[in-house]
């Protein structure tokens, strides 16, 4: 499982959600899903995947709680992490946090390493 934690409607926040969508097949043959966590309104993630013809599952939390009960949110804005959990949902990689400099199709191919690293077996642990 991928947990994609974005603050706000930032270019790059947006650049990465495309880029993450764009590639749900690939995240899928390798048999991860990605949920990527908006903090927005539930109205406002609808109105989004809607504008951009997204297929990507968004999951509104406004209110920040989820990204709080993951570690995620520090109560700095701006700050966007990626999480890779096992099946057991143990965190087993962390990128945190996702810089405003960091290629969107960088990040997706880091995300996606670390899923077919962690289904080898060759990441068992946390890992930043």
């Amino acid at each position: 499982m991928v947990f994609v934690f974005l603050d706000q409607e930032s270019s790059r926040d947006l650049d990465l959600l495309e880029n993450l969508n764009s590639h749900l097949k690939d995240f899928g043959s390798e048999r991860a899903q990605v949920l990527v966590v908006l903090r927005v309104t539930a109205r406002r993630a609808r109105e989004l995947a809607d504008e951009r013809g997204m297929a990507i599952p968004i999951l509104a939390d406004a209110s920040g709680a989820m990204a709080r009960d993951f570690d995620a949110d520090d109560g700095s804005s701006n700050r966007s992490v990626a999480i890779v959990a096992d099946k057991d949902g143990r965190v087993v990689r962390r990128f945190d946090p996702i810089s405003a400099e960091d290629d969107a199709s960088e990040v997706t191919k880091a995300l996606l390493y670390a899923v077919r690293a962690l289904g080898s077996g060759a990441l068992e642990g946390p890992g930043e």
